[in-house]
């Protein structure tokens, strides 16, 4: 016999134990498909399993056609079947349990319903599986996820949505409050920046006066110069050249108005006081100074017209001197009575009224005077006296256009407001140095 035909000695393990472990290492493992594998086929798989094992090198062929024969014969366990697993009843106990109530946790029924039937299925199968020696892929189910449509998942989804619109609203009235508490703060920094007084700013306040000054010192003059041409070139003296005047007075007027507001007028009790005082002296200081500038044109009219005649007193012929005289007091009357009723100045007034009385003065001279008769006729006496009266009549001198002005800047003068804007300096000043 040859060494190939020569038996080896035997360990306890029969040829159909060989081929049944091939067999099942060959096997596909479970959940690997959705493939059933059936009775039938299970049986052509072993008998293929044999035919393997035949052909194992190391194995005498006496020995392989034993364990070949051995395989056909044995009968082997059939494979689980679509047929044994209930497939109504495990949907029937996953209705059942989508029917309960969420546990506290938010897990539903169902989900327990299907991992218990999960359990069962795997329990069966471990069971046949340890007398057939395999698993059927077709009984392994994957755990079911809770339906969405169940009641509890329902409540928890809206709770968890409940909970968070609840937390973003929290969150965003948080953030108002934080805004709110930022704004206040800021507020009230601000509101003490504002309200706050430095010695610096009485100072600036006190160097910005200066320009207000400038103003009054810039009306002053202007109406100065009117003055003067009332006196020396009353003919100069009309609406045009009143122009600066009036714009001078308007930026005076302007700058006071504006100053009002600045911060330490607002916050000191005792400045704006004070700076009242002088705004209030500005604006009679300015209505003074356009009442003059309205009455100017009208009062160089009356000055013109009653600054003397220009007729000369004549022996030869005196009736056409007393006409001639008579028509210059009548000229100067009237211009006078134009000024009265375009003024209210009291200065101008009362030059209004010596103007008056010199004209009644001259009035009453002349009509002594035509009186008396024509000189050719006369006898010596009432000669003496037409001679007396025609001196009393040059002797009458016209109020002069000097009077009214020096009475109007008299008036000025005093209603100045640079007094009341020296105490507003002086008090600035002051609180500076503090």
């Amino acid at each position: 016999m040859s060494n190939s035909n020569k038996r080896k000695p035997w360990n306890g393990k029969s040829a159909g134990d060989s081929a049944m472990r091939r067999r099942r290492s060959l096997r596909p493992k479970a959940g690997a498909g959705s493939a059933k594998v059936r009775a039938g086929d299970s049986q052509r798989a072993t008998s293929s399993d044999a035919e393997t094992a035949a052909e194992v090198p190391g194995i005498s062929g006496t020995e392989q056609n034993d364990a070949v024969d051995i395989a056909n014969t044995t009968e082997l366990p059939a494979m689980v079947s679509d047929e044994d697993v209930n497939e109504e009843a495990v949907t029937a106990r996953l209705q059942d349990a989508a029917a309960q109530p969420a546990d506290a946790d938010g897990n539903s029924a169902a989900a327990e319903s299907t991992d218990a039937s999960e359990e069962s299925g795997t329990a069966e199968e471990s069971g046949t599986a340890k007398k057939s020696g395999t698993v059927g892929a077709s009984t392994r189910k994957k755990k079911t996820a809770p339906s969405p449509d169940a009641p509890g998942a329902v409540r928890q989804r809206t709770a968890g949505a409940a909970y968070a619109q609840t937390s973003r609203r929290h969150k965003a009235l948080r953030l108002i409050a934080l805004c709110a508490v930022v704004v206040v703060v800021a507020v009230a920094i601000a509101a003490v920046r504002i309200t706050h007084l430095a010695p610096a700013d009485y100072l600036d306040e006190a160097k910005s006066l200066a320009a207000v000054q400038t103003d009054i010192t810039a009306v002053a003059n202007s109406y100065g110069q009117i003055n003067e041409q009332l006196v020396s070139d009353v003919s100069s003296v009309t609406d045009d050249t009143l122009g600066d005047l009036r714009s001078a007075v308007d930026t005076l007027k302007n700058d006071t108005s504006r100053h009002a507001d600045d911060k330490v007028f607002k916050h000191d009790a005792d400045a704006a006081d004070s700076y009242a005082k002088f705004s209030s002296a500005v604006d009679d200081y300015a209505a003074q100074v356009l009442s003059f500038a309205d009455a100017a044109p009208k009062l160089a009219a009356a000055v013109t017209a009653c600054s003397g005649s220009t007729t000369s007193l004549s022996n030869d012929d005196t009736d056409k001197f007393m006409d001639d005289y008579s028509a210059y007091l009548s000229a100067c009357e009237t211009a006078v009575d134009d000024l009265d009723a375009s003024t209210d100045s009291e200065d101008i007034t009362s030059w209004i009224e010596s103007v008056d009385k010199y004209l009644d003065t001259q009035k009453t001279t002349v009509s002594a005077i035509q009186g008396l008769g024509n000189t050719d006729s006369m006898s010596s006496a009432t000669f003496s006296q037409y001679l007396t009266k025609l001196s009393d009549l040059a002797g009458q001198l016209t109020p002069s256009a000097g009077d009214v002005v020096t009475s109007v800047s008299s008036s000025l003068d005093s209603a100045d407001p640079s007094t009341a804007l020296h105490d507003v300096e002086n008090y600035l000043y002051g609180k500076s140095a503090q």
